[in-house]
């Protein structure tokens, strides 16, 4: 990790960006966020402008939450895939799963 304060959200930013093990991605999301986060109470504390980091911290934030929206939608889908998988496997009707799934009662 750089030792340059600038940089130091730069590097778990990436990885979580960069991130493809769906079992890893919130915890790399949350690293970035609280770097991000930590970069953004350390400017406030610095006079001056800051103007262009704040933004790019502000675009990072941003795309970590698209980030996020991405994979909470992946985890929708998976479990949609795999509650219709096993109710083929039972030899059950999939329409009533799948909305059970969509109304939110998860309960199987």
């Amino acid at each position: 990790m750089s030792d340059n304060p600038e940089e130091k959200w730069i590097e778990p930013y990436t990885t979580a960006m960069l991130e493809l093990k769906h079992s890893l991605m919130a915890g790399r999301i949350l690293e970035a966020r609280t770097a991000i986060l930590a970069r953004i109470a350390e400017l406030r504390k610095i006079p001056g402008l800051h103007d262009r980091e704040l933004q790019a911290l502000a675009d990072a934030l941003h795309n970590l939450r698209t980030l996020e929206r991405i994979e909470q939608q992946a985890d929708a889908e998976q479990q949609q895939h795999d509650a219709a998988q096993n109710a083929l496997e039972k030899g059950e009707p999939i329409v009533p799963v799948i909305q059970r799934l969509k109304s939110g009662d998860d309960a199987s």
